[in-house]
């Protein structure tokens, strides 16, 4: 940020209060701008014993397999964006309500939040969206595990799979590709 958005005077980083980290603080009227982290959705979506893939259109990550996910809107529930995004990537639409918390964490510097959803689901046809160049159902044998938009969440894929051959999943807190056990229930 270089200029306020209240009287586009230019900005300055200052520690406005000693409990408080450095911010952008306008030199004209003071403004204190804040930033805080964006929120991203997906949605493990599944069908008999596989899970549903995109492979990216964009960057970053280009023709790599991803899960369906991306940034909520304003004015959404998190169920709703990653309903939206799901629609938006493949074509599926499932009501917000199927959604089932999976995980959440923080992404790299914190500069994103995470959150997960799981949802079985109504059959399995599916099509690729603008930001898809590819979509597929793959079982944990038929994924194509070196062609991950992000090899980091590896093992919580694998865990993923598992959970779905046994019908039992956890809910998951912490870092980006290294999630970590919080809540197991049956589902």
């Amino acid at each position: 940020m270089k200029y306020c958005s209240e009287c586009g005077q230019l900005l300055d980083k200052k520690i406005p209060k000693a409990s408080e980290p450095e911010r952008f603080v306008c030199v004209g009227c003071g403004y204190i701008h804040y930033q805080n982290p964006n929120v991203i959705v997906s949605c493990l979506a599944t069908w008999k014993n596989k899970a549903l893939w995109m492979k990216r259109a964009e960057e970053p990550r280009r023709g790599y397999w991803a899960v369906p996910s991306g940034f909520m809107e304003l004015g959404e529930s998190l169920q709703q964006a990653a309903a939206r995004e799901l629609f938006e990537e493949t074509g599926v639409s499932l009501a917000p309500e199927k959604m089932k918390l999976y995980g959440v964490g923080s992404v790299g510097d914190g500069m994103q939040v995470y959150v997960s959803f799981r949802a079985e689901l109504e059959s399995d046809h599916f099509k690729a969206g603008d930001e898809s160049l590819e979509v597929a159902l793959f079982s944990v044998q038929e994924l194509p595990w070196d062609e991950l938009a992000y090899p980091g969440i590896r093992k919580a894929v694998e865990n993923f799979y598992q959970e779905m051959e046994s019908g039992k999943f956890g809910i998951y807190l912490g870092e980006y590709g290294q999630l970590q056990k919080m809540l197991e229930r049956h589902a």
